[in-house]
C-alpha cells in the first residue's frame, strides 16, 4: 500500500461509525502528523492537537488544527540548544532526568495553551485516545475525559522496565536488562551486573512515582480538576503498541494486550531525487550513507571530529551520502554529497548501499533491518548506546562512542573497512531482515487489527493482567511468607519444648492424556493438508484424507484396545472426590506407563532404527520427556503441543516464563479469582506449585531417564529436555483463560480442531429441526460415560429431562435405556461439534472438559457443567465466573432432582447466560488468524529460523539463586549490615570519646 493508503486503512477500522473524530495529543513527531491528514483526504473529520499547522490541501473530508502556537519555535529552540553532543560523556540516570524533565515541561505548556483548553471545553466525543506516551499521564487522562478506550504507543524501543511496571509485567530483572545497561547480556548478567541493573530499575521506580506523579496531577487538575491520579492512570492502557521487534530485541514474556509493530512506519521505497540517484547508481564500488538522525547534528560535531571523518571518507573509494545541516562542508572529499536533509528510508532501499553510519536510533536501526543493510553505529546519548551493544551483540553492526578516546581517523577507518570487507556483517543482517519480514501480519495490519479489536470489545478488560488489582505486599507474596516462616517458627518452638519434656521425662521415668490424544492428529493432518509429510505415532490409524502433503502412520498395535481397557477400568466417577493432588498423581503413572510402552514396542523401536530425517518433531506433552528426547534423537526443533488447558504451572517451569502464583491460580484451585486470592488462597495455590515441582523433579524426571535410556543409551537427562522446546502451541483462548504474560515461542490455537459444522445424520437433524421450543445436548465427554451413573443419578436425570418441554440429545454408552422420556434421543457416539452448530440447541450439559468448553463457546451455547475429575473442577469454576454456565459437581450432595432441573429452566429462562455465550463466541473468533492457520505459520517458523533460539527466555541460563536474585540480595544485606556495624561502632566510639573528654574538662 501507499502511505497514504495506509493510513485511511488504519484509521478507517479504528473509527467504526461514519463522521467519528479521531483524537491524538502529538508527541511532537511528524511521524504520527501525516497519518492524520491522511484520514482526512479519505472525507473523515480529523481534529489533530499538534504543534505543527497541516499545509497541505485536504482532499474530501475535514482537518481540524488545535495549534499549539508558539511551540513549534520554542521546541526548535530546545532541540538547538540541547547540547547532545556535550552530554554524551554524563551518565544515563542524569541524561534520563534532564530528558524527562524536558518532556514534563512540554505537556505543561500543552495542557495550558488557551487553544487546547478551548477544544477541551467542546467535550467532543471518540471512539478511542490514541497516545504517544513518554512519562505522560496528563496524556492517558485524555481516555478518561472522553470516557473510551486508550490505546497508548511506543514507537521508539519496545518492552522497557515502565511499559512492565504499566502493564502490570513480570520481566524479572535477574536477567533482562535495563535499557541502561551497557553490554552483551546474551548469556546472562554475573552479579555485579545484576546488582547494577536493579540500582537501575530502582531508580525507574523512584522516578516515576515521586517526581513523574506529582507532576502529572498538576497538569492534570489544571483542566480536569476533579480528574483521576496519575498514579491510576499510569495502569490504565488498553492497548499498548511496541516498536519493537523479537529480530532485535531480547527475548521477554509479554502481557496479552502488548503487541509488537516494529517497521509499521517504513513504508515501501520511492523513487529517489535525480541527482541522489544518479549518484547511487554510478557508485561502482558501493556507497556509504551517514546521518545522524534528527536530534544529534553532525554540523555540531567539534571541528577536529569533522576533519577526521573527511579524512578517512577521503580515503575510500566508495561514493558517501553525507546528511549534513550546514551550506557548506570546507575542504568535501570529491567522493561526498552532502545534504541538509535526505530520504532515509528510500536511501537504504537502494542495492548499492554497502554500510548505514548511524547514531543507533532504535527507528534507524529497524529501517536498517527491514532493508538488510549493516551498520557503525556512534552513539550519542540515552538509549543509543544500548542498542549500539545490542546490535554488534546480534552481529549486523559495530559501534564506535561520539566521546570514545579511541575515535580517531585510523580506528574510524579501520571499523568501515572491516564492515565494508568482512561479508558476515551483510550476511547477519540479511540473515535478520529475513526475520524481521517473518510474521504473519504486516506491522500496520496487527496495529489496525488491535485497535479495532480494543474499540469493538470496549477497552478489552479481559486481555489486562490480574497482578494490577495487587499490592505490592501481595504481588510478593510477603505475607504469606511470614505467614510460612510463622509456621514454621512455631513447629520449632513447638519441638523444642517437646523435646525439653522428653529429656525431662526420660531421665525421671530413667535414670501416586498423553499423545494418543485425537487433537493431535488433527493438528498433524492440517500440516500435510498444507503440504508437509508427516510420520504420526500412534494408537489410531488415519481415517481422513489428504489433501496436499502425505500421512505416515507408525501404529501402536494392540495400545487401541489396552487403552480401552484403562479407561474402562478407571471409575472416574469414584475418584470424582479424591483430592486434586491424588488425582493428578494416579493420572501421572499412567501416562508414565503409556509412554514405556510405546518407546517399547517393536514397530517404534523398528521404525527409530531406520535413522529417518525430520525437519521438527511436534509431540503433544504430558510429563513425558522421553517423547521430548525424539528432537535430540533426530536432531531437529522441538514443538510441543498442549492441546488440553493453556498456560499452567509446567509450561511456564518449562519455557522459563515468569507467571506469579501471587495472582495467577493453579488449575487445582477452585473458585472465582478475576479478583484476586485472599491469604489463605495465595498459601494454598503456593502449596500446589511446590508440589508441581517435587513431582516433576522427584518422581517425573527419574522414571523418563529409565524410558529414554531404553531406546537412547548415551541419550540427554529429562531435566535437560524439560526445557527443550522451540515452540510451544497452547489449547486456549483469552475468551475462556484468564490473563497472563507469555513467553514469545507460547502461541495460542485453541479451537483449532474445530472444522466447520457438517450435516447431521437424517434422523438426528429431523429430532432437532422439529424440536419447536429447542433442545438439549447431554453428553460427558470421551472418559467419563453416562451409563456408569449410579442408579440413582441416571434416574433424576431422566425424571428431570421428562419434565421438560425441550427435547433432549443424549450421549448415553449403552444399547438402552430404561425410562426414557418420549423427549429424550440417546446414542452411543454423536457429532458434537456438528449437533452444537444447530441453531436450535439452547443448552449444553457437559463434564467440563476444556475441549468441549471451546466447542460451546466457538458456537455461542449455554453450558451446564457435571465436573468430575481433574481439570473439570477449574474449567466449571472459570465458565460459571464468565458468565454463560452453571455448575453442578457429580458428586455434589445437593445434586438432587429438583436442583438439576432447577438449573437447567434458569439458564433456558434467563437470556443472560445466552447473551454471554454469543459475546464470548464473537471474542473467540476475534482473531487475526484462523487457529489452524496460526499452528501451522509457527510450525513452518520455527522450522525456517532453525528452532528460533531468539524466541527463547534467557531465565532459562539460570540457576534458581540467581534467577530469585538470592546473591544480589545477600550483597545488598552484607552491605547494609557492615554499615550498621560501621555506624554503631562509630557511635560507640564516639560516646566513649566525648565521655572521656568530660572526664578532663571536669579534673
Amino acid at each position: 500500500m501507499k502511505p497514504m493508503e495506509t493510513a485511511v486503512y488504519w484509521i478507517e477500522y479504528v473509527i467504526r461509525n461514519k463522521g467519528a473524530e479521531h483524537l491524538k495529543l502529538g508527541s511532537l513527531k511528524l511521524r504520527w502528523f501525516e497519518y492524520y491528514m491522511g484520514m482526512a483526504d479519505a472525507g473523515h473529520e480529523v481534529t489533530v492537537i499538534s504543534a505543527y499547522k497541516n499545509k497541505l490541501p485536504i482532499g474530501n473530508g475535514s482537518y481540524t488544527d488545535v495549534i499549539l502556537t508558539g511551540v513549534e519555535e520554542e521546541y526548535e529552540k530546545i532541540l538547538e540548544n540541547a547540547n547532545y553532543l556535550e552530554s554524551a560523556e554524563q551518565y544515563p540516570i542524569w541524561q534520563s532526568y534532564h530528558w524527562h524533565l524536558l518532556t514534563l515541561t512540554i505537556l505543561n505548556q500543552t495542557f495550558t495553551h488557551p487553544n487546547v483548553l478551548r477544544f477541551l471545553k467542546q467535550r467532543h466525543e471518540f471512539d478511542a485516545v490514541v497516545t504517544e506516551y513518554g512519562w505522560g499521564e496528563a496524556q492517558l487522562a485524555l481516555s478518561s475525559y472522553y470516557q473510551c478506550p486508550l490505546v497508548v504507543l511506543i514507537s521508539v524501543g519496545g518492552v522497557n522496565s515502565w511499559v512492565n511496571d504499566m502493564l502490570g509485567n513480570p520481566v524479572p530483572i535477574s536477567y533482562v536488562p535495563h535499557s541502561w545497561m551497557l553490554g552483551d547480556f546474551s548469556q546472562g548478567m554475573n552479579l555485579l551486573e545484576r546488582l547494577h541493573n536493579m540500582l537501575f530499575f530502582l531508580y525507574d521506580q523512584f522516578l516515576v512515582r515521586f517526581i513523574q506523579f506529582p507532576a502529572n496531577d498538576r497538569i492534570i487538575q489544571s483542566y480536569m480538576p476533579n480528574g483521576p491520579k496519575a498514579a491510576d492512570l499510569y495502569h490504565s492502557p488498553s492497548l499498548v503498541l511496541l516498536g519493537s521487534h523479537s529480530s532485535f530485541r531480547q527475548s521477554t514474556p509479554m502481557a496479552p494486550n502488548m503487541v509488537e509493530i516494529g517497521g509499521f512506519h517504513i513504508d515501501p521505497p520511492q523513487p529517489l531525487p535525480k541527482d541522489l540517484q544518479l549518484f547511487l547508481d554510478e557508485a561502482q564500488d558501493g556507497a556509504i550513507f551517514f546521518s545522524m538522525g534528527s536530534h544529534v547534528k553532525s554540523k555540531d560535531f567539534s571541528a577536529e571530529k569533522k576533519q577526521l571523518i573527511i579524512n578517512v571518507f577521503g580515503r575510500l573509494k566508495q561514493r558517501v551520502l553525507w546528511k549534513f545541516e550546514d551550506d557548506a562542508l570546507p575542504e568535501k572529499p570529491s567522493n561526498v554529497m552532502v545534504r541538509k536533509w535526505m530520504p532515509q528510508i528510500d536511501i537504504l532501499a537502494h542495492p548499492n548501499i554497502k554500510l548505514f553510519i548511524s547514531h543507533g536510533g532504535h527507528g534507524s536501526i529497524l529501517e536498517a533491518l527491514y532493508h538488510g543493510v549493516p551498520t557503525l553505529m556512534i552513539p550519542v546519548f540515552l538509549d543509543q548506546f544500548n542498542n549500539a551493544f545490542q546490535s554488534e551483540s546480534r552481529g549486523f553492526a559495530l559501534k564506535l562512542s561520539y566521546r570514545d578516546r579511541n575515535f580517531t581517523e585510523e580506528t574510524f577507518h579501520g571499523l568501515i573497512k572491516e564492515m565494508l570487507i568482512n561479508p558476515k556483517y551483510r550476511l547477519r543482517a540479511q540473515e535478520l531482515s529475513r526475520l524481521f519480514h517473518d510474521r504473519p501480519m504486516k506491522p500496520m495490519e496487527t496495529a489496525v487489527y488491535w485497535i479495532e479489536y480494543v474499540i469493538r470489545n470496549k477497552g478489552a478488560e479481559h486481555l489486562k493482567l490480574g497482578s494490577l488489582k495487587l499490592r505490592w505486599f501481595e504481588y510478593y507474596m510477603v505475607d504469606v511468607l511470614l505467614v510460612l516462616v510463622g509456621i514454621v517458627a512455631s513447629l520449632v518452638i513447638v519441638l523444642v519444648l517437646a523435646f525439653k519434656w522428653a529429656v525431662a521425662w526420660f531421665g525421671r521415668a530413667g535414670k501416586i492424556k498423553q499423545h494418543l490424544n485425537i487433537l493431535y492428529n488433527k493438528l498433524m493432518k492440517g500440516m500435510a493438508d498444507a503440504g508437509h509429510e508427516v510420520t504420526v505415532i500412534s494408537a489410531y490409524k488415519n481415517k481422513l484424507p489428504i489433501e496436499n502433503g502425505s500421512y505416515t502412520d507408525v501404529i501402536l498395535t494392540g495400545f487401541e484396545e489396552e487403552y480401552e481397557k484403562i479407561l474402562e477400568n478407571a471409575k472416574y466417577l469414584e475418584t470424582a472426590e479424591q483430592y486434586p493432588i491424588w488425582q493428578s498423581y494416579h493420572m501421572h503413572q499412567l501416562n508414565l506407563m503409556i509412554d514405556n510402552q510405546t518407546f517399547t514396542h517393536p514397530n517404534v523401536l523398528r521404525f527409530l532404527k531406520e535413522r529417518h530425517e525430520f525437519d521438527a518433531v511436534v509431540t503433544e506433552y504430558a510429563w513425558g520427556e522421553a517423547q521430548l528426547a525424539l528432537s535430540s534423537y533426530y536432531q531437529c526443533p522441538l514443538v510441543v503441543l498442549i492441546s488440553v488447558g493453556g498456560v499452567n504451572s509446567w509450561v511456564n517451569d518449562m519455557l522459563g516464563n515468569p507467571v506469579p502464583i501471587s495472582y495467577v491460580p493453579h488449575s487445582w484451585m477452585l473458585g472465582d479469582f478475576s479478583q484476586g486470592m485472599n491469604l489463605l488462597e495465595r498459601l494454598h495455590n503456593m502449596l500446589f506449585f511446590l508440589y508441581d515441582q517435587f513431582l516433576i523433579r522427584f518422581i517425573q524426571f527419574p522414571a523418563n531417564d529409565r524410558i529414554i535410556q531404553s531406546y537412547m543409551p548415551n541419550g540427554p537427562k529429562a531435566a535437560d529436555l524439560y526445557h527443550s522446546p522451540s515452540l510451544v502451541l497452547l489449547g486456549s483462548h483469552s475468551s475462556f483463560r484468564q490473563s497472563t504474560p507469555m513467553a514469545p515461542n507460547m502461541v495460542e490455537i485453541g479451537g483449532f480442531h474445530i472444522d466447520p459444522p457438517q450435516p447431521l445424520p437424517e434422523d438426528l437433524q429431523l429430532f432437532l429441526d422439529e424440536a419447536q421450543d429447542g433442545a438439549i445436548f447431554f453428553s460427558m465427554g470421551s472418559h467419563v460415560k453416562s451409563k456408569d451413573f449410579s442408579a440413582e443419578k441416571k434416574q433424576l436425570i431422566i425424571n428431570a429431562f421428562g419434565r421438560l418441554k425441550q427435547r433432549v440429545l443424549w450421549k448415553f454408552e449403552d444399547d438402552s435405556l430404561p425410562g426414557k422420556p418420549s423427549n429424550v434421543m440417546v446414542r452411543k457416539w454423536m457429532p458434537q461439534i456438528d449437533i452444537l452448530a444447530h441453531p436450535n440447541i439452547k443448552l449444553f450439559i457437559t463434564h467440563g472438559g476444556h475441549g468441549s468448553i471451546l466447542e460451546a463457546l466457538y458456537h455461542g451455547v449455554p453450558t451446564l457443567m457435571i465436573p468430575v475429575f481433574l481439570d473439570q473442577f477449574n474449567n466449571a469454576f472459570q465458565s460459571e465466573s464468565r458468565g454463560f454456565a452453571l455448575k453442578l459437581s457429580y458428586r455434589d450432595r445437593n445434586f438432587t432432582e429438583e436442583t438439576f432441573h432447577g438449573l437447567i429452566k434458569e439458564m433456558l429462562i434467563n437470556p443472560k447466560y445466552q447473551l454471554r455465550a454469543q459475546e464470548l463466541s464473537r471474542l473467540f473468533h476475534d482473531r487475526p488468524m484462523k487457529p489452524m492457520e496460526t499452528a501451522v505459520y509457527w510450525i513452518e517458523y520455527v522450522i525456517r529460523n532453525k528452532g528460533a533460539e531468539h524466541f527463547k527466555l534467557g531465565s532459562l541460563k539460570l540457576g534458581w539463586f540467581e534467577y530469585c536474585m538470592v546473591d544480589v540480595l545477600l550483597v545488598l544485606v552484607g552491605i547494609v549490615a557492615s554499615l550498621v556495624i560501621v555506624l554503631v561502632l562509630a557511635f560507640k566510639w564516639a560516646i566513649a570519646w566525648f565521655g572521656r573528654a568530660g572526664k578532663i574538662k571536669q579534673q
